[in-house]
Order: structure tokens, then sequence, then C-alpha cells
């Protein structure tokens, strides 16, 4: 009997180890498995990409220049009238070496080509943006004055300077309506 005892006291421990243990790995199967109505997350758009990677280092370059006293990236490109961000601006610039020294590599092959191309491409981008800057500064100086007649003949109608500058805003040409 006893022989018999030793069995029992053995098996239905192990018995209930056993079921234990079943039933933590079904447990565990069921926590890993993903529930049905969570929706997934949709994924990143390039744009968002870029921001995510680029949007430190935009930052940390507008700090910068604020620090030395010149406007931020983002002025820059308002200025110009761009619409991206400084993120994609950085992006382009990288682009524009890139793009520069692959030229260089397969028109000249491994020489100071490449480097000189690729130096090329790191200095027009802020070239282009000065233009593009200077380019609407004189188209807003021209229009200035058609811009200002066109106020004062609305707010001699009567016209709330709201409702003026909204007429300039309608009835003026780029880049004085976009201003306003």
């Amino acid at each position: 009997m006893s022989s018999q005892l030793v069995a029992v006291v053995i098996a239905v421990p192990a018995a209930l180890a056993i079921a234990i243990f079943f039933w933590s790995v079904d447990r565990i199967r069921r926590e890993r498995a993903p529930a049905p109505e969570m929706p997934r997350q949709p994924r990143a758009t390039p744009r968002e990409l870029v921001e995510r990677l680029l949007r430190p280092a935009a930052d940390t370059l507008s700090q910068r220049r604020r620090g030395q006293g010149k406007p931020t990236l983002a002025e820059d490109l308002g200025r110009a009238g761009l619409s991206i961000t400084p993120a994609e601006y950085l992006l382009i610039r990288i682009g524009a070496v890139a793009l520069g020294a692959l030229i260089g590599l397969f028109r000249f092959g491994l020489s100071v080509g490449p480097l000189i191309l690729g130096v090329v491409g790191f200095i027009v981008p802020p070239l282009v943006v000065r233009y593009l800057q200077s380019r609407r500064r004189d188209r807003f100086n021209e229009q200035l004055a058609g811009m200002l007649q066109l106020l004062s003949n609305s707010l001699k109608t009567g016209y709330a300077i709201d409702r003026a500058l909204e007429t300039v805003a309608a009835k003026s040409p780029p880049p004085v309506s976009t201003e306003f």
C-alpha cells in the first residue's frame, strides 16, 4: 500500500503541474495573438518619414541661425514663397549633394569631379532660395502702390478695415494676395 500511496502523492502534483503548464501556454498564446478588433496603424507616408528623420536636424539648424540673429529656415522658405517644411528642404539639399556627386562620378570617374559637383549641389539650394526671396520681394514692391490704392479706395467707400483687406486679397495677384 505504501507504494500506491507514493504513486498517488507523485501523480497528483505531476498532473497538476502538467495542467498548469498547458493552461499557462494557452494563456500566453492568447496574449500574443493580435486582437482582431484593434485597427492597425497606417503606414507612414514619405512626407511623415522625412519629417520624423530630418526634423531634429532642421530644428537644430533653425536654433543655431536664430542664435546668430539670422531668420530661421522656415522663415527663409516662407519669404521665398515655398510651401515646404525645413525637413523637406534639408532632404532636397542632401539629394542635390548626392545627385551632384553621382553625376560627377559617372562623368569624371574617381577623381576630384564628384567632390566638386557635390559641393556645387550643396551650394545651389540656398542660392535658389535667395533668388526666389528677392524675386518675391521685388514683385511685392511693384504691387505695393496698387495695393495701397485699392486699400484706400475700399476704405473711402465705407468698408471696414477687415473687409478692405479681404478685397485687396481677392483682387490682387500674388504675392500681395497671399500676404493679405
